[in-house]
């Protein structure tokens, strides 16, 4: 088995950053990312 890191990945005094929002916030720049190139590959205006 393997021991979990538990849900806070980084703190900042009474800012807790928890892993499923930096997973979230990867989703979404790696989707934007993609798309962006997508259209320049099709010739759209990103």
């Amino acid at each position: 088995m393997f021991t979990s890191p538990g849900s806070i990945a980084l703190q900042f005094g009474p800012l807790a950053i928890r892993w499923y929002g930096i997973l979230i916030a990867t989703g979404v720049l790696l989707g934007t990312t993609l798309a962006h190139r997508e259209a320049i590959r099709r010739g759209q205006d990103p």
